[in-house]
């Protein structure tokens, strides 16, 4: 144990019975119990709630069982930098309290970026660059010197609370963007040690690592960063800073080369790879309660450069998993997809006839109170008063809100008033500013990457029928009978799809049941199922209009020369999702199969991420001379959680079982959840236990208890009793996941008398020019119904098993194939303010991003490494008579203690020395 009675320590704690008492916090231990394991420390830290109380807990994150510990005791350093640490690697003790401290107080001095080996931290300041007036931001984009002298000339006052400092020297308490040019130029070639943690760092090793070998890659190869991190902890920010930033890298190369890429007068090929992400943003992002601008997809761009000349010749954009759920519904203060609002806000008179748009209050899949008449009335005086710029908002006795404009939510909270975010150039509220603005943005970025206003028309029309599906409403029946009113809506949609009216009101009330060697039968929708199916055949159109978009303009920008290429990619990807077993509620808020598909890739991630630390220790071992395999260290990869979830092999995992009962057509409903959830427990229920590395740990699959106790009981049965769900133990967490409707979502079908009401839209029929591509003959090449041969024949294509694929692809073949760079982006609070640093959070998603895993490698090897002569100055008092580094090496290995278990644990390299555990030197004390 390294911990004893009087060591300065921190008493860490996530997911206790009391979210207050979560964190990390000082404290001086008191008693240390070897046999247990444990340890008890009194905590002495003002700023937490437990201050002045003794805790028991583990003596370590890790057990000798090798069970991770949700509480625990670990050394705390006294003597840590004021200014903290470039790069943790360095932390003197490398546990979760070290992190947290170090984290906290680079964020103090307005300090987004530190380093944690061959990954970047990446904390979000939610500074509000918006609220300064417009000559000022541009001025402070450029440099602090063109800031001053804006500022010098700017007469009014100036709040400078918005924006991150530099916290001293000789430019102490000036404002700076650490994204400004005379920043950009600074990173423009540098190596990494010669300036602050930046992620231009990384891509600037990037880049050089694509055409020349260095130290961290012994060849030039193809690069990546991969940028992870939860919803509004920066992900598509850091992404857009990242493309940005290879946009001035490729403009540096034209410069060299004499053939500056704005010479022509045209924009730049970089400047059109740019243009993309404003396209993304408006079709796949939203806003969420803790993100006002929250990516609901992942992407991977590949950036194509050629090698003689280094410039970028073009890219490729590929998307994952679009949340088209949103599109139907969404919970309190979240929005659906911003291109709704933009196209609804910014259309003149004429779109709004051409598209038939309606005021956004009167789409369903946008005003879930639409049936309210109460709060129908007083938005209707609201509007009035506001001379149509109103409501910005609207909300029911229950305070569930409904943001038509993005809001503010803490001032909701404290004043229970709406309140807009958005604002004009100078910083004052602008009802629907924002969204006015993104839409010309928008269309700017659609001509820029080459979209024809023929296909721009097409988008438009899909977009406002797939609003006016919600409009399809059914009388409260048990037939399927459309509402008064209703009829008149599909004839708008057929119009803006141009497809056959009759077989597309057909196709809402009506289906075939389809039996071999039998003739079709007529049958009747029931009304739920009627609504259920209105909302499949929406969220489909729309996710295939989507994808369309994004393959259409990534297809514009691929350079024929992609083959013999080489190419670096920068993948911003979803981070780790789930509700916690107390805020499960069967039937409503629930870990579906959508928050199965997003941990599925970040497990697989994790497990991709832990292998290049693992190479990256290696290679440093073995630049030094030492011969090292994984086998060598103690830490045990998720590879059997990876298999448990997504393994091709018949019932072999999660997703194969789901793809065996998906295939048989008979099986659905509430009784196909349950041959799904029965199927699932035959084959993974045992063994309890798995066996890595000579290691028994528990199996990650397990069954939760069906009663009351756990406060979830999972959804109905077909007999009415707790289904119960099943649990994984992912990397990050424990999540309980319930299969209600997994084997329609896996399906991912729209009926057949659908597809044929939608394929006889005339629509692709138009598309006649390259340039001019159809956005719906995506939906009519894609969603063909299956005919009895494929059924039988088993190779009828799955959500779950196209995901698989697209993950084989992302990960096993193109990730595989780089040199991979991390960036961790993490949230610092919920109330996205700046200033406000919430530890216990950043200690959760520490551990969702699998920060931690670095040290924790590094740790089961040598973590201290200094060079010959530090070493020997260092600890030269612990071995007189030693004459050399190597012979006090030698000795220090044979002796025991806290610096060194055993022989061998002081092993020489070329240039260093590895120590087993970072122990204060003699010479500190």
């Amino acid at each position: 144990m390294e911990l004893s009675v009087g060591d300065n320590a921190w008493f860490v704690q996530t997911g206790g019975k009391n979210p207050e008492e979560d964190g990390c916090h000082a404290c001086t231990v008191t008693v240390v119990n070897e046999a247990k394991f444990e340890a008890t420390a009194e905590i002495s830290d003002p700023d937490s709630v437990l201050d002045g109380k003794s805790m028991t807990a583990a003596a370590g994150k890790k057990s000798p069982s090798g069970e991770q510990n949700g509480s625990y005791i670990a050394l705390r350093d006294e003597d840590f930098k004021a200014q903290g640490y470039d790069d943790m690697v360095n932390l003197r003790f490398l546990n979760d309290g070290a992190l947290n401290q170090n984290l906290q107080l680079r964020f103090g001095q307005d300090l987004s970026y530190c380093y944690c080996g061959n990954t970047c931290v990446a904390i979000n300041l939610f500074y509000r660059w918006s609220k300064y007036p417009k000559v000022l931001k541009e001025a402070l984009h450029q440099s602090r010197h063109e800031w001053a002298k804006a500022l010098a000339a700017y007469n009014a006052p100036v709040d400078d609370d918005n924006c991150p400092k530099v916290w001293g020297g000789d430019d102490d308490g000036k404002v700076v963007d650490c994204f400004a040019a005379d920043v950009k130029a600074e990173y423009l070639g540098a190596v990494r040690a010669d300036n602050p943690p930046h992620v231009y760092a990384l891509v600037t090793e990037a880049y050089l690592q694509l055409f020349e070998k260095t130290t961290e890659c012994p060849r030039p190869m193809q690069q990546a960063v991969i940028i992870t991190g939860e919803s509004g902890a920066g992900k598509t920010y850091t992404t857009g800073k990242v493309l940005d930033f290879v946009d001035t890298i490729n403009t540096f190369a034209c410069e060299m080369a004499g053939d500056a890429p704005s010479a022509s007068g045209s924009e730049s090929l970089t400047s059109k790879i740019m243009q993309t992400m404003p396209i993304m943003d408006a079709f796949g992002n939203a806003c969420m309660p803790r993100n006002d601008d929250s990516s609901r997809f992942g992407k991977l761009y590949q950036i194509y450069f050629d090698k003689r000349s280094r410039k970028v010749t073009g890219a490729s954009v590929q998307p994952y998993l679009l949340e088209k759920n949103r599109v139907c519904a969404q919970a309190s203060w979240e929005r659906n997809f911003h291109v709704f609002y933009y196209l609804l806000r910014a259309a003149d008179d004429g779109m709004k006839q051409r598209y038939k748009l309606r005021d956004m209050r009167q789409y369903h899949y946008l005003n879930r109170f639409l049936d309210n008449p109460n709060i129908m009335a007083e938005s209707d005086r609201v509007f009035e008063e506001s001379q149509g710029l109103g409501p910005i908002g609207l909300f029911n006795e229950d305070r569930s809100v409904i943001q038509f404009d993005i809001c503010d939510s803490n001032h909701f909270n404290m004043t229970g008033e709406m309140k807009t975010k958005s604002e004009d150039e100078d910083g004052h509220e602008n009802p629907g500013g924002d969204d006015r603005k993104a839409f010309a943005g928008l269309m700017s970025a659609l001509h820029a990457t080459g979209f024809s206003e023929q296909t721009i028309d097409e988008i438009w029309r899909i977009t406002s029928a797939v609003l006016l599906f919600g409009n399809v409403r059914f009388e409260k029946d048990n037939e399927a009978t459309l509402s008064p009113g209703s009829k008149e809506v599909v004839q708008e949609i057929s119009e803006l799809l141009e497809c056959d009216f009759e077989k597309l009101l057909f196709c809402l009330t009506n289906f075939y049941i389809y039996r071999p060697n039998q003739k079709p039968l007529l049958a009747q929708h029931q009304r739920v199922q009627a609504l259920g199916f209105r909302d499949a055949l929406a969220r489909t159109v729309y996710n295939d209009l989507f994808e369309a978009i994004v393959f259409a303009f990534s297809a514009k920008l691929k350079p024929a020369s992609a083959d013999k290429d080489t190419f670096l990619g920068v993948l911003d990807i979803f981070g780790f999702e789930f509700v916690e077993m107390d805020k499960l509620i069967p039937g409503s808020v629930v870990n579906s199969f959508e928050q199965f598909c997003i941990n599925l890739c970040n497990e697989k991630l994790q497990n991709h991420f832990v292998g290049c630390v693992f190479n990256s220790e290696i290679l440093n071992y073995r630049d030094q001379g030492l011969q090292v395999t994984t086998d060598d260290f103690d830490f045990l990869p998720n590879d059997e959680t990876v298999r448990l979830l997504q393994d091709r092999a018949r019932d072999a995992s999660v997703l194969a079982v789901l793809d065996s009962n998906s295939g048989n057509p008979m099986q659905k409903g509430v009784k196909g959840d349950d041959e799904l959830q029965a199927n699932l427990e035959k084959a993974f229920k045992e063994p309890k236990n798995w066996t890595i590395k000579g290691q028994t740990v528990p199996s990650a699959f397990s069954v939760p208890r069906k009663t009351k106790r756990n406060g979830y009981m999972g959804g109905d049965t077909a007999s009415g009793g707790p289904r119960g769900g099943f649990n994984i133990r992912h990397y990050a967490a424990e999540v309980t996941y319930d299969v209600a409707g997994w084997l329609d979502k896996n399906r991912d079908s729209v009926g057949r008398e659908a597809y044929e009401a939608i394929s006889t839209s005339q629509l692709p029929a138009r598309e006649s020019l390259p340039d001019s591509p159809s956005m719906l003959k995506r939906f009519v090449l894609e969603r063909r119904p299956v005919d009895e041969e494929e059924v039988k024949s088993k190779k009828v294509a799955t959500l779950g098993g196209n995901f698989r694929d697209s993950l084989h692809r992302l990960v096993d073949e193109t990730l595989s194939s780089c040199n991979c760079a991390f960036v961790r982006c993490l949230k610092p609070n919920t109330l996205k303010v700046p200033k406000v640093y919430d530890g216990a959070l950043i200690l959760n998603q520490l551990q969702y991003t699998g920060m931690l895993d670095t040290l924790i490698i590094r740790k089961e090897g040598w973590p201290c490494r200094p060079l010959h002569e530090d070493f020997f100055f260092n600890y030269k008092p612990l071995c007189p008579n030693s004459t050399d580094y190597k012979s006090l090496a030698a000795e220090l290995g044979q002796r025991p203690g806290q610096l060194c278990c055993s022989s061998g644990d002081a092993p020489a390299g070329r240039l260093k020395d590895c120590l087993l555990y970072t122990s204060p030197s003699p010479r500190d004390s």
